[in-house]
């Protein structure tokens, strides 16, 4: 992974480490499980009943499962807390990103800090107005500054707003550690 450039990342990298790590040892544990009772019952009938050995097995895997998902849990509500311990406010960097086939557009409030609101009916990318806006007609979209990169200041709290003009997207910045999946704008926004 590149170095982090979220203040949460490090509380992510610990979940993803701890998973591997977890897997990792259940997978191992599983296999040598599977050697044993290989070795131990080759010699016998396939029509000897494993009672005893099953309901073990079936013990020994629901508490495992139960510890990784407690765990899982636990490590998981930290690091998604760490990644929302901000509120939003005026001190936030706010961005929105439009997901549509084959590229990303991003959009920041110009100067009156503020978005224009989007006009579902204006979106054209042949005109590069990708969010709909009205620049004639609203004040507030007339300074918003539209890119096809994304870029954020150092050591402030940011806040994505995802939007999607086709399909569902996935938005990956692995530096952040973020990879949500966001919905199609129009099905969200319209009523």
């Amino acid at each position: 992974m590149p170095p982090p450039a979220a203040s949460h990342a490090p509380a992510l990298d610990r979940l993803i480490l701890w998973a591997l790590i977890d897997v990792g040892v259940a997978f191992v544990l599983a296999h040598l499980l599977l050697a044993l009772l290989l070795w131990k019952f080759h010699a016998r009938s396939t029509q000897t009943h494993l009672t005893g050995a099953a309901r073990i097995a079936v013990i020994v895997s629901v508490l495992f499962i139960s510890l990784e998902l407690f765990s899982a849990a636990t490590l998981g509500r930290s690091a998604w807390g760490s990644m929302f311990s901000e509120s939003s406010g005026s001190h936030v960097v706010k961005a929105q990103v439009m997901g549509q086939q084959f590229a990303y557009y991003f959009r920041y409030p110009g100067a009156d800090g503020k978005f224009g609101p989007i006009h579902v009916d204006k979106i054209d990318a042949s005109v590069g107005n990708y969010f709909g806006l009205d620049r004639k007609n609203d004040a507030t979209s007339k300074d918003d500054v539209v890119s096809a990169m994304l870029i954020l200041p150092v050591n402030q709290p940011i806040e994505l707003v995802l939007s999607s003009q086709d399909v569902i997207h996935s938005f990956y910045v692995r530096e952040l550690r973020v990879h949500p999946d966001f919905q199609k704008w129009m099905q969200v926004h319209e009523h």
